[in-house]
This record gives C-alpha cells, sequence and structure tokens, in this order.
C-alpha cells in the first residue's frame, strides 16, 4: 500500500476550503488537508449552500488522480472513511452511507461530500470537500434531516483530528489493492433494495424507483418505471429522512 503524507492548512475563517486549496495547489503541487473554523462561503452539490455553523468540520483533501479511480468511486470511499473515522464516537450500525455523497445517523445527514477536478500545470487532482456537523447542525438540509455528533455521543470530538482521520481513511482506502470499493459501500449503504424517489436522466422530474445495486464505475442503480437506470447525478430520496 502507498503511504501518501499531506500538508495540513488549519485556518480560522474562509470563503472556502476548496477554493483555498485550488490557490495552494497552483501555487505549489502537493496532497493538502486544509480545515478551517469557519466558511463563508460554504457550498455542496449542484450549487446548494453548506450552512457553516461554528463547531464543526470543513475540510478539502487534494490529491493526485494517479490511480485511474474516477471521482464517483471516489466519492464511495470518501463516504467510508467518513463512516470510519466517526465509528469510534457511536455504534457503528448507527451509521450508514447514503448515495452518492451523505453520510447519515439513524437516517439523518451528519456529513457531506463534494469532489471537483483541477488540472495543476498538467496533472489531474480530486479536490475533495467535506462538511460535517459534529457539535451543531441545521435545522434541515435541502432534501433531508439533519443530525450533529454531539446528539449521539458526549465524547469531545476535535473537527481537525477528525478531519486528519478522514483524510488518512481516503487515501488508506483508494490504495489498498485488495479493497473493492463498491462492494465495502454495499454493505453499509443506506436504503438498499428499498422503493427510493429520484430523477432520472430523461427529466427534471422526482419519479419513484427501486435502489437495487451501484455499477462497477459507481452510479446507482435503479429499477425505475422505464426498467433498469443508472444514474450519477440525481440525489434519492426515502420516505423516512425526508422533509416532505
Amino acid at each position: 500500500m502507498k503511504n501518501y503524507s499531506f500538508s495540513f492548512h488549519h485556518l480560522k475563517t474562509t470563503s472556502s476550503t476548496m477554493d483555498e486549496t485550488r490557490k495552494l495547489l497552483q501555487d505549489q503541487p502537493n496532497t493538502y488537508l486544509v480545515v478551517a473554523d469557519e466558511q463563508t462561503q460554504g457550498r455542496g452539490r449542484r450549487g446548494r449552500i453548506w450552512h457553516s455553523l461554528k463547531g464543526n468540520l470543513y475540510m478539502t483533501l487534494a490529491i493526485p488522480l494517479r490511480s485511474g479511480i474516477n471521482t464517483s468511486k471516489l466519492s464511495l470511499a470518501a463516504g467510508l472513511a467518513i463512516r470510519e473515522s466517526i465509528m469510534p464516537y457511536l455504534p457503528p450500525s448507527k451509521i450508514k452511507c447514503k448515495w452518492p455523497n451523505d453520510v447519515l445517523i439513524e437516517n439523518k445527514k451528519v456529513a457531506g461530500v463534494l469532489i471537483e477536478t483541477e488540472d495543476v500545470h498538467g496533472e489531474l487532482y480530486a479536490i475533495i470537500g467535506i462538511g460535517m456537523n459534529i457539535k451543531n447542525h441545521p435545522s434541515l438540509t435541502a432534501i433531508t434531516q439533519a443530525t450533529s455528533l454531539k446528539v449521539h455521543s458526549d465524547q469531545e470530538i476535535s473537527p481537525s483530528e477528525v478531519g486528519k482521520s478522514i483524510s488518512k481513511n481516503i487515501i488508506k482506502i483508494i490504495n489498498n489493492p485488495q479493497m473493492d470499493i463498491r462492494e465495502y459501500w454495499l454493505s453499509n449503504a443506506y436504503g438498499l433494495n428499498r422503493q427510493v424517489k429520484y430523477q432520472p436522466s430523461y427529466s427534471g422530474n422526482y419519479q419513484k424507483g427501486r435502489f437495487i445495486g451501484l455499477s462497477e464505475d459507481g452510479g446507482c442503480i435503479i429499477n425505475g418505471p422505464n426498467g433498469i437506470e443508472i444514474i450519477y447525478t440525481s440525489s434519492l430520496i426515502f420516505p423516512e429522512s425526508a422533509l416532505d
């Protein structure tokens, strides 16, 4: 297994850890972990606002994409790494990975992942942004209920230390030749083989189908009204965690 180290940067406040990481990469290519106590312009998938309350984890890990893992599988690996990193604080059975980029505790969102790529002097880097509710959580997110680690654990939890743990676990997972990321994720999946609302590739409207698995490249396999479909950009909405 390759052993990647990373250059750690801790900021009191920033507009976005992803933006700060891009600046560092363009100045000096490296593997970076940037953690901030506060973000003023945090964002999630599809341009959604990430509510950056103080006391939580806001981090970005930048790694070179030398292994050939696509961003879909990297998102799965990040979710698994988050799960491993918070297992010491609560029963692992309560922590599930929700496709494509969320981690839930008892049906409520505790963390999310946003992955982008950056060309750095001819080399492609993955920019892995992660937000985790540690001490606080918003009353709701765009499509699901939210929670925080503090709700489920009375232990004192350092955002920076959790960020370092997540980074090490991501690197460990993607560089383990014996690791089947897809199967590992499915073994910890939320809502597998259950009914779900989703947006098919051919329509912006939500439809009902059954979440039945993952494709080899990390896409979500849905048995929908028109048969089997693989989606890559939709969100999945389950009745018990939805706001509507």
